[in-house]
């Protein structure tokens, strides 16, 4: 009976660890066909030049597991030379209608088209080659101040400095870094010895300083 009653103990067990399991396997193949569903298609199109419209049509994104889209239905136009403002409440979609016009995120339904071409169609690396971006929450690198800014495009040529000196004169990033101890060279982290952080204020300017040196026309 001890045996028997071991042997049942162990049969449950197992049967927990299995249920258990199941939830795992469960969670790996929902991964797999959203993976799926939103992976880019194999690139077909071509863009021919820089954007002089953009166009939206009905483009609706949710977000994994939510029930709500962040936007949805949005039609649009945007054309080369306008300033446009999107206006709304915290969480109506403004970021992510940005990274849908950019390229960053592939609508679930509708197009988004430069000149004509539906990007989710082009190469992906073609595409974020002409994108620069600037958000409200900057990436801080632990690396130094001139490589903050050049990491907008970091292969491009620029032995003299002067491009980088034009994106921080415009950025007003030229002050930011007049007050480090070591310039350009300063690095900014302090999990650095020697290392300075920045205000949230003074990062925006690296920001847009990355921004400008990448020199994108979308």
């Amino acid at each position: 009976m001890r045996t028997a009653g071991q042997s049942v103990a162990n049969t449950i067990y197992q049967v927990n660890r299995l249920y258990e399991a199941s939830f795992y396997l469960d969670l790996y193949r929902s991964c797999v066909d959203d993976t799926a569903r939103r992976s880019r298609p194999a690139a077909t199109g071509r863009l021919h030049d820089d954007p002089g419209e953009i166009t939206l049509t009905d483009v609706t994104f949710r977000y994994p597991g939510q029930d709500t889209p962040a936007v949805d239905g949005v039609s649009c136009t945007f054309r080369r030379g306008e300033v446009i403002a999107l206006v709304g409440e915290n969480g109506s979609g403004k970021s992510t209608l940005a990274k849908l016009v950019t390229g960053l995120y592939l609508p679930d339904s509708g197009t988004v088209a430069w000149d004509g071409v539906d990007i989710a169609s082009v190469d992906q690396r073609e595409l974020h080659d002409r994108v620069a971006v600037v958000f409200q929450g900057p990436l801080r690198w632990p690396m130094h101040a001139e490589n903050n800014v050049r990491i907008g495009r970091i292969e491009r040529p620029d032995p003299g400095g002067a491009r980088l000196a034009e994106a921080a004169a415009r950025s007003g990033t030229d002050g930011v870094v007049a007050e480090l101890p070591d310039g350009w060279a300063t690095v900014l982290s302090r999990e650095f010895q020697g290392g300075r952080d920045l205000s949230g204020g003074q990062w925006q300017r690296i920001s847009v300083a990355r921004g400008l040196y990448r020199d994108a026309p979308s």
